[in-house]
């Protein structure tokens, strides 16, 4: 579990849930990752513990459903661990340009990590096979990219601590640094399929001119779609 959310107030992890509209259920699970993370209590950690795996084999998909291409999780610890430490995809992401593949406390530098946890992190990574260690100061990126066909709860999670580790550094940037939309509109049933479809493709052009530049720094895009009527 990461470090980050030790820090965070009861009022705090509330704030940063409702920013992203997590459903209860999206709550709860979050509430006690946060929970696993403050306390320093053994027992009550175990007991956590429990709860957390309990929630996952009940309300949370497995790897073969969410269809991940190019990655395997070879048990479900491995796989929980993954989509529970939204820092592990960023770390994979900052590989991908050569001077922090050469010098990777700069990762941690840039995302506020302990070199501890950027450690661990870069073990899991080595553990799935998306990077290897080639020596003591190189990591070769074996893998650059990962798509996440399918939704589910797990991956839904896994969004909701990725947005609120995006909006913490979204406050530290000014307004020329980063650029934002929000618009809410009424339309019909049928408008609101291709205005999603149209978000999809802007997507995808998105991807398809990362995937043909040479990669300097790292960005975020975050879309939210949803509706606020019943």
């Amino acid at each position: 579990m990461f470090q980050a959310w030790a820090n965070l107030t009861n009022d705090q992890a509330y704030l940063l849930a409702l920013q992203v509209c997590a459903s209860e259920e999206e709550k709860d699970y979050f509430y006690l990752l946060i929970e696993y993370a403050q306390t320093s209590i053994q027992k009550r950690k175990k007991d956590l513990e429990k709860k957390i795996q309990v929630l996952q084999r009940e309300r949370y998909v497995t790897a073969d459903s969410l269809s991940i291409s190019d990655l395997t999780f070879n048990n479900d610890d491995v796989q929980n661990e993954y989509f529970n430490n939204p820092y592990i995809a960023l770390v994979h992401i900052f590989l991908t340009i050569p001077k922090y593949q050469i010098n990777v406390k700069l990762i941690a530098q840039e995302l506020n990590l302990d070199l501890v946890e950027l450690q661990n992190i870069l073990k899991l990574l080595e553990k799935i096979r998306l990077i290897s260690k080639v020596n003591a100061n190189y990591y070769q990126v074996l893998k650059e990219h990962i798509q996440i066909k399918d939704r589910g709860n797990l991956v839904r999670s896994h969004q909701l601590l990725t947005h609120s580790i995006a909006l913490s550094r979204m406050a530290t940037l000014n307004l020329k640094q980063r650029y934002g939309i929000s618009v809410s509109f009424s339309t019909d049933t049928k408008s609101i399929e291709l205005c999603r479809q149209i978000l999809i493709k802007a997507v995808h052009e998105i991807s398809e001119i990362a995937l043909k530049s040479k990669p300097e720094s790292v960005h975020q895009l975050m879309i939210d779609f949803f509706p606020w009527s019943k």
